[in-house]
């Protein structure tokens, strides 16, 4: 299948969006004509879609790509910490300041891009100040009493429902406006399933060179099962899968059995045009992979035919029948 990769490097990062798509592509096509303009952009989409690395993508095609861009996760922050994290303070501003202040990270993004990422999370009297900043494009620093002029471009992201926010008041609706002047939707994945392949192919050409395997593909059992699962986590899930499955896999071609069971054995598609036989063996495959180690000693293969509760023979047997020895 032909893929659709932009690829995007910044120092030793590589931030790419896979997708042959019409909602990817449309996503692309807005990224691209807008990174050469400093209108604020608001990214939309559920968490592992990959919200970040677009942000990244348009600071990299921007004019301001030579200084480093700025990120912060509204989320992760307290609410008493946000407003000295994005706007700083000077020194005696409040218990336990610095000595000399702090700079925030709106001072720190000056000619560059700042990422306000899970913007919805922020508290309603710093939502406040950020509407101050942005159409005064000057920052004051808590206990300062001068503002400082800033040139930034802003890229803010959310997974919630900013709209709803506004209606229950959670979420200013000028500073809604203010940041929603270039909206750009990224699907999730279970809506864009023709990408999955692609991607999952994408990364197993990343984690061979990045580990040194020779993972020549995915099985057509595999691909079922992966098609048919939700991927609740999206792109991020994935990634975290198809890592799984290049450290477990040395070589060759990924088959059902290397899925991990959430996958594989309670994806109705993983069934399909399948035996009980075909399905059992797959699974008894599995179990043998997780227990033997690689190059495992006759003691160690003796110890996991005794768990099992089967002669060696047996074990042996299974192991030459699964090309495991």
């Amino acid at each position: 299948m032909e893929q659709q990769i932009r690829d995007f490097t910044l120092s030793e990062d590589k931030y790419t969006l896979v997708g042959n798509s019409a909602k990817m592509q449309e996503a692309l096509k807005i990224a691209t004509k807008v990174a050469k303009t400093n209108s604020t952009v608001f990214i939309r989409g559920e968490s592992g879609t990959g919200k970040e690395i677009m942000a990244k993508m348009i600071h990299n095609m921007s004019s301001r790509r030579e200084h480093l861009m700025i990120s912060i996760n509204c989320a992760a922050i307290p609410d008493t910490l946000v407003e000295s994290e994005l706007f700083g303070y000077e020194e005696g501003a409040f218990t336990g300041a610095k000595k000399n202040g702090s700079i925030g990270k709106f001072e720190l993004a000056d000619k560059s891009t700042i990422f306000l990422d899970e913007i919805g999370d922020m508290p309603l009297q710093v939502q406040t100040k950020l509407l101050r900043v942005l159409q005064e494009a000057k920052v004051e620093r808590i206990g300062g009493k001068k503002p400082i002029p800033i040139d930034i471009r802003v890229i803010c992201a959310t997974n919630k429902n900013i709209e709803k926010m506004v209606e229950e008041g959670t979420f200013r609706e000028d500073l809604y406006y203010r940041l929603n002047i270039i909206p750009i939707e990224l699907p999730p994945l279970r809506k864009r399933k023709e990408d999955i392949i692609p991607l999952v192919e994408y990364y197993i050409a990343y984690y061979n060179q990045k580990l040194s395997k020779n993972i020549s593909g995915i099985s057509q059992e595999c691909k079922k099962a992966l098609l048919g699962y939700r991927w609740t986590g999206n792109i991020r899930e994935l990634k975290n899968i198809i890592e799984y499955l290049a450290n477990i896999v040395e070589c060759g071609e990924i088959g059902i059995s290397d899925l991990p069971e959430h996958i594989a054995f309670q994806t109705n598609q993983s069934y399909a045009d399948r035996s009980l036989d075909t399905i059992m063996q797959e699974y008894e495959k599995k179990v043998l992979t997780k227990l033997l180690p690689k190059n495992a000693t006759t003691e160690e293969k003796e110890e996991v035919a005794n768990s099992l509760k089967i002669s060696r023979a047996t074990l042996y047997r299974k192991l030459k029948k699964y090309g495991l020895y």
